[in-house]
Parts: structure tokens; C-alpha cells; sequence
């Protein structure tokens, strides 16, 4: 932890010293940066746990929390000519296991293919939804945290596959189709913490749309996962007490359907706009599951600020709202209706939260960021939150300040 520290340390002090990024360049073909966040999170509610992501298993209740929101990494671009060039991204965070893990999220060959062909090959972040490959870089956008409603159910970190895509330069603006697939592999937790979930090398592979002019940008995305069979995590002996009427039956039942393979489809449309001083921004995502393991559901959030000088305050709303389920019953007793009703609502959402915060420009390489989260959970929380008591309400205040830097 010592270790760590120092080296958080000597790069934020780095950062505000305001060196150049030139000093990134290494030698006329390689490029490279740092970046990190180091954040403190304070969660007013002592009944349930706050997360970031799915792949962290404990968060903080009732406490100052510095782990899950600090992260740092490294980013390493090599271009030796304008038809070939490579790259690569690790990441240190807090993660599964209660600690700080590396994390290498980008390590890609790329090439060009004339002006407007470009591909890619290798390990890259899933872009499924809206601006998803940049959350990881605090620097790159306004908050303190992305909304979680939207991108908390995003498990699908990065790809291990190939893409390609095609640009056109018009007078109206820039027009970008990207293909993409492959396969993924990632561990989230469970708001029971029974065990972590891995998605195995599960095949992905989708299409990206982009239109950009000026201030302005749209894109919109598809995308398509195929799990082969789902892991541990989703066990009915896992979940389901053995004193439980019928639970043979149903355990066989369980295993028969949501042990099984399953698809799921992603649909996210987004759009920035940023005018002068004024910086907007909104997206909205729609996840078709099998209404078992990942039921239906729709994640939005809508963001404006406006810049005075180094000082930009926002207004963030947010939300995420599964489709309703239907009640089944096997007719074998009400103890075993419940017990099986529990677990398809496992993954169910409906919840919405509005955050109020401010980025100050400490130098062009270091952000301090302020935000206020009033977090409203009507549903099972199981996919944002962990450790979740049964008297919570849903309802809880988070309070973060962080600072955000490139070295």
C-alpha cells in the first residue's frame, strides 16, 4: 500500500506541476502517457454497499471510502509509419479480490488501409454503449463518476477479437461504420457475494455508427453476446436454502433453463453537443435479455454544464428501469413459487439518481471534481449496490471529491 501511495503521489505531483505532454514522446515513433483518478467516496447509508463497477465485491457504507473510484494507468502508442502501429493500455484498480489489480485493457495492432479504412487486432474496449471505452480515463469526461445506472451494467470491459471501420469526410461532417468481433471474458460480483461471475470467452460482435461536425456528435450502436453456459454465480444450490419445499424439483427445473445458454442484444444511441462554453450530453441504452438471467431493461442519463473560466458546474440525471416480470409458479408450494420469483428478480432495476456537481482546471493535466449523488432504488438493487440490508429503502446520499490527472 506504501508503494502505491508514493507513486499516486509523485504523479499527481506531476500533473500540477503543469510539465508538458510532449515529454510523453519517447523517440519519433513512440508515444507515451499516464492517467489516473484519486477519489474519495462517502456513502451516508449504513444498510447496503456502493460499487463503481461489477467487477468490485465490497464497497463502503457509512464511511470515506478511497478504493473504488482510484485507479491509474498507462498508455503506450507506437506508430512507425502511417500503415501499421500498435498499442496498449494497463490499468491498476481496485477490483474482485478486496485489492488493487493490473488490469491490461488495450493491446492492439492497427492498420490503414488508405484514407479511410482502418483495422484493428487484438484486445480493445467494448464500445457497445455510448463512449463505454473511455470510462476507465477520469480525465476524459465531465464528472466525477459516470452515471452507474448506464454503465454499471456494462460488463463487458474489452474484447479479445478484431474490427474494422470506414470513414468518409462530406461538407456536412464525418461519417464512421466500425465492425467489430470476438470474444469476451470478464468476473463481475454478486450483490448476495456468493461467488464472482465469469462470462468465460463468450462470443461478441457488433456495429458502430458515428457522425461528427463541429460541436456536434451522434453515434449509435448494436451488439449481440452469446454466453454458452452460465457460471457458477447463477446456481440454484447457491441460492436457494436445501430446506426449501420442492427443492429438488425446482433445482431441476433451474438447471434445465437458467444454466443454460443464453442471448442478449445491446442498443445504445448517444449524442454530444458542445457549443462555446455550454457542454451537453445524453444517451440511452436498451439491453434485450432472456428475461431470466438479464431480464429487459432501458438505462438513460442526460448531462449539461457550462464553463466559467477553469470552473465548469453540471447537472447529471440518470436512470435504469427493467422490464416487469410475470410471477410463474411450478404448483408445488408457496415457499418454492418465492424462492424461484427471488431469483429471476435477482437482476431486475428501477432506479434513478441526480447528481450535482463541479470540475475545476487546476492546470491543463489536473481536474478536482466535486459531486452530490441523490440515489433512488425502487427495485432489488442486486446489480448496483452489495451487501444490501433488507430494512434499506433504497434511498442514500453519496458524496465524492476527486482529483483527475495525465502524466
Amino acid at each position: 500500500m506504501k508503494t502505491k501511495l508514493i507513486v499516486f503521489i509523485s504523479c499527481v505531483c506531476w500533473s500540477l506541476s503543469g510539465a508538458a505532454l510532449d515529454a510523453s514522446r519517447l523517440s519519433d515513433d513512440l508515444y507515451i502517457y499516464g492517467f489516473g483518478t484519486l477519489a474519495a467516496v462517502y456513502n451516508s447509508d449504513d444498510n447496503v454497499d456502493f460499487i463503481r463497477t461489477q467487477e468490485q465485491s465490497q464497497g463502503r457504507y457509512n464511511r470515506v471510502n478511497f478504493n473504488n473510484d482510484s485507479r491509474i494507468g498507462l498508455h503506450l502508442n507506437y506508430r512507425p509509419n502511417g500503415v501499421i502501429g500498435a498499442e496498449a493500455q494497463a490499468l491498476v484498480r481496485y477490483g474482485l479480490g478486496n485489492h488493487y489489480e493490473l488490469l491490461l485493457s488495450t493491446a492492439t495492432l492497427k492498420f490503414k488501409f488508405g484514407n479511410r479504412w482502418q483495422g484493428r487486432l487484438g484486445k480493445f474496449p467494448y464500445e457497445g454503449f455510448y463512449r463505454a471505452d473511455s470510462v476507465l480515463a477520469g480525465y476524459s469526461y465531465l464528472w466525477a463518476r459516470p452515471p452507474v445506472e448506464f454503465y454499471n451494467f456494462n460488463i463487458l470491459s474489452s474484447i479479445d477479437g478484431a474490427s474494422i471501420s470506414h470513414s468518409l469526410h462530406t461538407r456536412s461532417g464525418k461519417y464512421t461504420a466500425r465492425l467489430y468481433g470476438g470474444w469476451v471474458s470478464t468476473d463481475i460480483s454478486t450483490s448476495k457475494d456468493i461467488d464472482k461471475l465469469n462470462v468465460g470467452r463468450s462470443p461478441v460482435h457488433g456495429i458502430t455508427l458515428e457522425f461528427s461536425r463541429h460541436q456536434w456528435s451522434l453515434s449509435a450502436s448494436w451488439s449481440e453476446l452469446l454466453v454458452d453456459e452460465i457460471p457458477e454465480r447463477f446456481s440454484a444450490e447457491n441460492q436457494i436454502p436445501e430446506e426449501t419445499p420442492g427443492f429438488d424439483t425446482l433445482i431441476s427445473v433451474l438447471n434445465g433453463t437458467e444454466t443454460s445458454a443464453f442471448k442478449s442484444e445491446y442498443l445504445s444511441f448517444g449524442t454530444a453537443y458542445e457549443p462555446n462554453n455550454w457542454r451537453f450530453t445524453a444517451a440511452i441504452g436498451r439491453v434485450l435479455g432472456d428475461g431470466n438471467v438479464l431480464p429487459d431493461k432501458v438505462d438513460w442519463y442526460t448531462s449539461i454544464g457550462y464553463r466559467f473560466n477553469q470552473l465548469t458546474p453540471y447537472l447529471l440525471l440518470s436512470g435504469s428501469k427493467s422490464d416487469s416480470i410475470p410471477s410463474i409458479s411450478l404448483g408445488i408450494s408457496p415457499e418454492t413459487d418465492r424462492a424461484l420469483n427471488r431469483l429471476r428478480m435477482d437482476t431486475q432495476s428501477d432506479q434513478m439518481s441526480l447528481g450535482i456537481g463541479a470540475r475545476y482546471e487546476l492546470t491543463t493535466q489536473a481536474f478536482l471534481k466535486m459531486q452530490y449523488d441523490r440515489i433512488d432504488s425502487d427495485a432489488n438493487p442486486s446489480f448496483l449496490w452489495t451487501n444490501e440490508d433488507p430494512d434499506w429503502d433504497g434511498d442514500t446520499n453519496l458524496f465524492t471529491i476527486g482529483l483527475d490527472f495525465t502524466f
